[in-house]
């Protein structure tokens, strides 16, 4: 389940959407397509990689259809894990420069978000 993000959030990672009358027929929007699922597994992943979650679990989507079948809701199964922080940087066996100036050179500074 998600808990460190909303769903509306996480529905704007991925690229299956709900229909919509006015634009379903011009956008495909709605239409379940198991390719695109599988890639929307990927970005997903990608998104909480990129913020820290290393140890990411997405699953198989799950398809639920309504009663009567006229509709149906996708699951994306999360396993969201801890968020991963540097705790601290430092350079070793360098002998051209400055320890101080690699270290400034380096983007990341803890406690940056480990991506």
């Amino acid at each position: 389940g998600n808990k460190h993000f909303p769903s509306s959030v996480l529905a704007k990672q991925v690229k299956t959407k709900p229909y919509f009358a006015l634009t379903s027929w011009w956008t495909d929007a709605g239409i379940y397509k198991k390719s695109e699922t599988d890639q929307d597994i990927q970005r997903l992943r990608n998104f909480y990689l990129n913020n820290g979650y290393i140890n990411i679990g997405v699953g198989q989507p799950k398809v639920v259809f309504t009663h009567h079948r006229k509709s149906m809701t996708i699951v994306f199964p999360l396993q969201e894990g801890e968020q991963f922080r540097l705790g601290s940087l430092a350079i070793s066996g360098n002998k051209l420069f400055s320890n101080k100036r690699l270290l400034k050179a380096v983007k990341l500074k803890p406690p940056m978000v480990f991506s």
